[in-house]
């Protein structure tokens, strides 16, 4: 930057022409730094969306492990007791109300 503030110096005391070439190329680095930056914060956002959805994926995949290891094995029931902490699990994340629409689908499914 100061080799750039030394040429912007030198360039007052040059003719028109070279003056507006100066102009021009201070603005060039100024927009390709600019550019530059934007790529970059580009690039760490979608790093940090994949990271995020990688965690919010091992966050379901550990509670469904932990509500299937705590439910005692006793055939057809733990597999129900397994089911509903799933849909408990889905319906957080869906909402009110989708979470009354999954519960209408859990009374079609017992029949």
């Amino acid at each position: 930057m100061a080799e750039l503030f030394s040429r912007v110096e030198t360039c007052r005391e040059a003719t028109a022409l070279q003056q507006t070439l100066c102009l021009v190329k201070l603005l060039f680095v100024v927009g390709q730094s600019a550019v530059c930056s934007v790529v970059l914060l580009e690039r760490l956002a979608q790093r940090a969306k994949k990271a995020r959805e990688t965690q919010r994926i091992r966050e379901r995949e550990e509670t469904v492990s932990i509500a299937i290891s705590e439910t005692p094995v006793h055939g057809a029931a733990s597999t129900d007791k397994a089911r509903d902490g799933a849909a408990s699990s889905m319906e957080e994340e869906m909402g009110m109300a989708a979470a009354a629409d999954a519960e209408h689908d859990k009374v079609n499914e017992a029949y």
